[in-house]
């Protein structure tokens, strides 16, 4: 059942994870980290062939509790660990255990908004760009499109519906444009 569980995590979230395999969150998360030990990774091994790795960062929570990081070579679609919480110390313990030689070959950090990624790729690996992940990126535009629709719709003391945003243009009827 783990392996089955392991490989779905290669392309769902942890929740989605649980529910298919009927696993607690919990339960799994102990699972992952008991299998990938984060820190004792065999770099070498694995990253001999590559010339430029691309790693994503991103946390994944269970109704918004328990938060844990996971690790990604993205190019590849493997994962690489999970670590326990989503700490800075936690993170910054991940990336000095690199090898040298490995840390030069990572071009880009993948990760969300969070300010804190941006100071970690600038401290271990200044070298490599830090790239943010697309959803977030869409969230965030959402979300301040909302915002500014919420404002709007206070000034002016009419209704501005929200799914009017969420449309193509094209599709819009001309009171809406």
């Amino acid at each position: 059942m783990w392996l089955m569980a392991f490989e779905l995590l290669r392309h769902l979230s942890l929740r989605t994870c649980c529910d298919i395999t009927g696993t607690s969150y919990f339960s799994l998360r102990r699972e992952l980290c008991r299998v990938i030990k984060s820190g004792e990774i065999d770099w070498k091994e694995i990253y001999q062939q590559e010339e430029q790795m691309i790693i994503g960062i991103d946390e994944h929570s269970f109704r918004g509790q328990r938060m844990v990081t996971t690790i990604t070579d993205i190019a590849n679609h493997r994962l690489l660990a999970v670590l326990k919480d989503y700490r800075k110390e936690t993170i910054k313990q991940f990336f000095r255990a690199i090898p040298p030689e490995i840390k030069e070959k990572i071009r880009e950090l993948c990760g969300d908004m969070k300010w804190m990624y941006v100071k970690l790729a600038k401290e271990e690996i200044p070298h490599a760009k830090m790239v943010v992940d697309k959803f977030h990126l869409i969230r965030d535009a959402n979300m301040k499109i909302d915002e500014a629709r919420r404002i709007e719709q206070e000034a002016t003391k009419k209704e501005i519906k929200r799914r009017i945003f969420l449309r193509n243009e094209e599709d819009l009827k001309d009171k809406e444009k």
